[in-house]
């Protein structure tokens, strides 16, 4: 009986992992076993970008300059069309190349050199099309063999030569097998939409590595009639041996069978297979050594012989390698282009559109429309191609990581991502697994769309339709965060530019002439947006934070103040907002009804509209009621919460008395010095204020003059002096003081004061003002203080010193006692000497409070000397304690790091002898397989 071939069994027909598959997705599996995976360019190179292809597009050639070009493909890439369905392309001439990717890079520019022998490393990926039947086949050629690859790297499930590769996308294993059983499914549904296929062309998928063939079959299931077909992989070994050496294989094969004929099972174990050499073994040996030649021959892996009286194995030219592979699928779908069965490659149809943003891992296109994804089925559309792609919602948004498709990736929703990070995908490529390389990818994705729209102006609008179009959790508008720390005025204009040409886009029906202005919710400011004579656009909230955060919106300037406005409403919320800076509090250019405070908290800034007059001070540019409702409203906008808000209500009242410093009117007096003399004080004509011209006419008759005191202690003043007079009843004692007061009148008094009336107050303000500059012509210049006109001033009111008494106007030099009555007289003299003798009580007093300050004085010094020597003593002590307490710390430390080292030596020692152990009984199992394996072949023999 003759041997079995071996088989390798895959997937049931329709099986749930063929899902997400379709024709694109299968043809990346092999794009991607010969550019990233087993067979790879970016091994070879040491790269993880690569997308330099030759292209040939043949569609439109004549069939002749096909047919020409099909005799170059053979002639370069010989191992090209091997197998059963390689074959048939190359030995039919209905089959002819209609689109062509090839690549060839020189040896020496290989870093990791995968072949056994010094060549160049050739791929070739080529379209054929039949003539006269509606269906498409495709070829992959590769001749760089990973070294670790061998034929059941391609059949059995899970297997690999590259998992984790730095190199490589995603985890092996599962994508050839599934793309090449989905392609096998696809052929044999497109057959039966087929009428009068000729028996000369078979449809199906088959692939060589090396110099085995696979070829794919159904199988039903011996034991149970219910369950579905399998595919599995039928291998024949056309392996070009001599005889001795094909015979040993046979015998070593036979030996290891013969172990498993236990299992009842093993539909590989044969009890035929001789276990020595044999004349009818050399016989079958020859047999079956001239049937691989003839089968080599067939499947175009050896040329014909020229001479047939030479044996098989001695004759042919070999056309194939040991480190090649070649994969063959006939039978797809006619209707299907290039640009779409290439799409899950990205650079093999480079898109039109397309921008890598520089010092960045993302690179953004626009899927072409012919990249969208036609319906499924095999059977081919009634629609021409030209329309096949082309949908209602245009082009699909795709993803692709690293040049490759994933079905199931971190979608936008009209730009397209080409992302060169790392990401984690499943076993079969088609989603991307979230875990922190997301986060990452997500980061990558922000700060490319923030570098788009500030640098690449096209790139910029197309980000802008993206944000503007959907919001879901991958979206850009969900994640993009535009870099405001950074003041970059060009960026934001171009923000400004990118969002206002997108929503024209959006919304075509607006005249070109007519502003837009975006807004979040149209209902609340769609009144104030027509006021500014703009056309409102409602957008989504997230859409509208990214517009608010580059700081795309308008803006008004701020305003020059020459009327103290701004200062006085800085001075107010440096009370209410405190964490505001006084810079980012201004007044803006802006007259309208609404808003009046506008608070951005990122940006920690204050806005306030322009103040307008109330209809009191219509007239008057100073007008400052307008402080307190700009002021109140702040203090509601700046507090985040109820609570915060309570708290800034709470200040609102000081905050207001300070920016006003103390004024609850304004005057046009006011704004009239203001504007006239820039060297008054902006508090003058305030009825609370001092004369001070007055002051200073007195000063300079009298130096030992003392300012009066206000209007009250004037009237206290009268009240003490008609007590006084009560006291001194007598008229005895009145004609002493009369003589006394006679006297006194002959002399000056030393310290005179001045009092006056509300009313002669202002008329000396007004005299004093008028005459001052006659009347001292002598007296030194003022320093004129510097014009500040933000500035208000503040109101100081002169009091007298502590424990000085203040006294009542004197009588003029020119005025006698003669011309007093004796009433007046006795009056006058009763008051002077009740006013000396609270003088001198005073100085009294003030001499005793002297000595009593220097004694507390003393004492003090006294009590700072102690309190210092026992803050020393205790600073000292508790120092002391603390270095105490650190050393205690160290020793601990010490001790515990001491107790950690001989733990970890006796780790380390545990760990060498547990290695030498394990060393020591690899040793004994490698000695015991020898010793087994030598006896073995000695049975054998």
């Amino acid at each position: 009986m003759a041997p079995r071939r071996p088989t390798y069994d895959w997937k049931a027909r329709n099986c749930a992992e063929l899902e997400n598959f379709d024709v694109p997705f299968a043809f990346k599996e092999y794009v991607q076993n010969v550019q990233g995976q087993v067979l790879n360019i970016l091994k070879g190179l040491r790269t993880r970008e690569w997308s330099d292809w030759k292209r040939e597009d043949l569609r439109n050639e004549t069939p002749k300059n096909r047919e020409t070009r099909k005799k170059t493909l053979i002639t370069d890439y010989p191992g090209l069309l091997t197998g059963p369905h390689g074959a048939q392309i190359k030995r039919l001439k209905v089959w002819q190349p209609w689109y062509i990717l090839s690549a060839q890079i020189p040896y020496l520019q290989l870093r990791y050199r995968s072949a056994n022998l010094p060549k160049d490393l050739q791929i070739a990926l080529v379209l054929w099309r039949h003539t006269t039947l509606d269906i498409t086949a495709l070829s992959a050629f590769n001749n760089h063999l990973d070294k670790e690859a061998k034929f059941s790297t391609f059949t059995v499930d899970g297997a690999s030569t590259s998992r984790h590769d730095i190199f490589a996308v995603g985890e092996k294993g599962k994508g050839f097998i599934l793309a090449t059983q989905f392609l096998q499914e696809h052929t044999e549904a497109v057959f039966k939409t087929l009428s009068d296929v000729p028996k000369d062309v078979k449809l199906g998928a088959s692939f060589r590595v090396g110099h085995k063939i696979g070829t794919l079959k159904w199988r039903e299931p011996k034991y149970d009639d219910e369950a579905e077909e399998v595919l599995y992989v039928v291998l024949d070994d056309l392996t070009p041996l001599n005889l001795q050496a094909y015979m040993d294989k046979k015998i070593t094969e036979a030996a290891n069978k013969k172990k498993r004929r236990r299992d009842s099972d093993d539909s590989d174990s044969d009890a035929g297979q001789p276990v020595a050499f044999t004349d009818k073994f050399r016989t079958q040996s020859e047999k079956a050594l001239n049937k691989i030649y003839e089968d080599r021959v067939r499947f175009q892996m050896d040329a014909k012989r020229e001479d047939k009286s030479l044996p098989l194995s001695s004759a042919g030219r070999q056309l194939v390698y040991g480190d090649e592979v070649a994969i063959t699928v006939v039978g797809i779908n006619g209707s299907f282009q290039p640009e779409y069965l290439f799409r899950s490659i990205y650079g093999i149809i480079p898109p039109e559109h397309a921008w890598r943003v520089p010092n960045t891992s993302v690179q953004f296109f626009i899927s072409p429309a012919n990249f969208d994804a036609p319906d499924r089925n095999a059977q081919p559309p009634a629609e021409s191609s030209e329309d096949l792609f082309e949908t209602e919602s245009g082009p699909p948004a795709l993803f692709y990581l690293r040049d490759q498709l994933v079905p199931f990736g971190l979608f936008l929703n009209k730009l397209s991502i080409n992302y060169h990070g790392t990401l984690h995908i499943t076993s079969d490529r088609v989603a991307i697994l979230r875990d922190y390389r997301v986060d990452v990818y997500q980061k990558d994705l922000s700060l490319a769309a923030d570098l788009g729209f500030r640098t690449i102006p096209e790139l910029a609008v197309e980000l802008a339709l993206d944000v503007l179009s959907c919001d879901h959790s991958d979206s850009l508008s969900q994640l993009i965060k535009p870099d405001n720390k950074v003041d970059d005025s060009e960026g934001t204009k171009a923000y400004r530019a990118a969002f206002e040409a997108a929503l024209r886009k959006l919304n075509p029906d607006i005249p070109a002439s007519t502003r837009i202005q975006p807004t979040a919710s149209i209902k609340k400011e769609k009144d104030l947006i027509e006021e500014l004579g703009f056309q409102a656009v409602e957008v989504s909230d997230s859409a509208w934070r990214i517009i608010h955060d580059s700081g795309a919106l308008l803006s008004r300037p701020a305003v020059s103040d020459a009327l103290g406005r701004l200062k006085r409403l800085r001075l107010a919320m440096a009370k209410v907002a405190p964490h505001v800076p006084e810079e980012n509090v201004t007044i803006r250019d802006y007259s309208l009804s609404t808003p009046k405070v506008v608070f951005d908290e990122k940006k920690n800034l204050l806005a306030f509209a322009t103040p307008r007059p109330c209809g009191k001070h219509a007239k008057q540019k100073s007008c400052l009621c307008w402080l307190g409702p700009a002021v109140y409203e702040a203090a509601m906008r700046v507090g985040g919460d109820k609570r915060s808000a309570e708290e800034n209500l709470d200040s609102f009242y000081p905050a207001f008395l300070k920016g006003m410093n103390g004024k609850t009117a304004v005057d046009e007096e006011e704004e009239d010095a203001s504007d006239e003399d820039d060297d008054d004080d902006d508090d003058s004509g305030n009825e609370m204020d001092v004369d001070d011209n007055a002051d200073k006419d007195n000063e300079k008759d009298d130096p030992t003059y003392v300012p009066p005191k206000t209007k009250d202690a004037a009237e206290k003043r009268k009240k003490q002096e008609a007590e006084t007079q009560k006291k001194n009843g007598s008229k005895g004692s009145k004609s002493n003081d009369v003589q006394a007061a006679k006297e006194k009148a002959q002399t000056p008094a030393k310290t005179p004061l001045k009092e006056k009336s509300p009313s002669s107050r202002q008329e000396k303000e007004t005299a004093s003002t008028q005459n001052s500059p006659a009347k001292q012509p002598d007296a030194p210049p003022e320093t004129p203080r510097a014009k500040q006109p933000e500035q208000i001033q503040t109101v100081n009111k002169p009091t007298a010193p502590t424990n000085m008494q203040v006294h009542p106007s004197p009588v003029k030099a020119s005025s006698s006692l003669t011309s007093i009555d004796d009433e007046e007289g006795e009056a006058v003299i009763a008051a002077v000497s009740g006013l000396a003798a609270r003088l001198k009580e005073s100085r009294v007093l003030v001499s005793d409070l002297t000595r009593q300050i220097d004694v507390s004085n003393t004492e003090i010094d006294i009590l700072r000397q102690e309190m210092g020597r026992r803050l020393t003593v205790e600073q000292s002590a508790a120092k002391q304690a603390t270095i105490w307490a650190q050393a205690e710390t160290i020793k601990r430390l010490e001790g515990d790091l001491k107790e950690a080292n001989e733990q970890l030596d006796q780790l380390l020692e545990e760990s060498k002898r547990r290695l030498e152990l394990q060393q020591a009984a690899v040793l004994d199992a490698q000695r015991s397989l020898a010793v087994s394996q030598t006896r073995k072949r000695q049975r054998t023999e």
